[in-house]
């Protein structure tokens, strides 16, 4: 069986479990990466990551459905802690 795959300018999704979306972007910024992802797979859960964060940003990211909002640099545990929520949302 072929697995679903949508490819864009910087992501590709191939049976995801969890996205993630870089708020600063070449050509596309993260909520538009995330809003694209949400009108493929609208239960996927969303990574937003940024070393530009205020927040506005954030606000915005969670009105686009983003499952959480990150900053970079990000502790290693955190991140990890929340993939797991995530994933086990998704």
């Amino acid at each position: 069986m072929m697995m679903p795959s949508w490819k864009f300018s910087h992501f590709i999704l191939i049976h995801a479990e969890l996205g993630f979306a870089f708020f600063k972007l070449p050509r596309i910024d993260g909520l538009e990466a995330l809003e694209r992802i949400q009108k493929i797979d609208a239960k996927l859960p969303v990574v937003v990551m940024t070393a530009y964060g205020t927040t506005e940003t954030a606000i915005e990211a969670t009105k686009y459905g983003a499952f959480d909002y990150v900053l970079k640099p990000f502790d290693i545990p955190e991140m990890l802690k929340v993939i797991g929520q995530a994933v086990a949302a998704g």
